[in-house]
This record gives C-alpha cells, structure tokens and sequence, in this order.
C-alpha cells in the first residue's frame, strides 16, 4: 500500500505538472472553461497527491517518531476543534 500511495501520488503530481505546462505554453490550443476549470482544482489536488505521497516517509520514519507523537498528543485535540470551528464559521 505504502508503494502505491508513493507512486500514484507522484505520478498523479507529474501529470498535473506536464498538463499546466501545456497549458501555459499554448493557451490558445486549451479552451477557455477547460483552462479555468484546471486552474481551480491544480492547487488543492497537487496538494493532496503530494501529501499522499509524502505521508508514508513521515509516518513509518523512525527519526520522526518524536514529532508524530507530539502532534498526536490529546493536548492539540481542543485547539484543532477550535480552529476546525473557526475555519467553518468563516
């Protein structure tokens, strides 16, 4: 699973890249709303596939360890419901 989250979420990342670059080197070829369609959902989805990509190393990472169990600590559960809250209200 570990090798298909990584491989799927670069290669999902790499396609992302080579379609804005095509994009960008001929924005006459590519329709108007197939453009502003793109544009609207590279960042967010480059994002996701990049995470997807890079949370095997940060999870299964022994060096790591301290950090993940310091985020993971109960004391952040009222904080990331409160900010959750913020987020949602704003």
């Amino acid at each position: 699973a570990m090798v298909i989250a990584i491989g799927g979420g670069f290669t999902a990342s790499q396609l992302l890249v080579f379609l804005l670059s095509r994009i960008n080197s001929s924005p006459q070829d590519v329709h108007l709303v197939l453009s502003l369609f793109f544009l609207m959902f590279q960042r967010p989805v480059f994002c996701c596939t990049v995470a997807i990509a890079i949370m095997p190393f940060v999870l299964r990472n022994r060096t790591l360890a301290p950090l993940t169990s310091f985020m993971s600590h109960p004391f952040w559960f009222l904080f990331a419901r409160l900010s959750y809250g913020a987020y949602l209200s704003h």
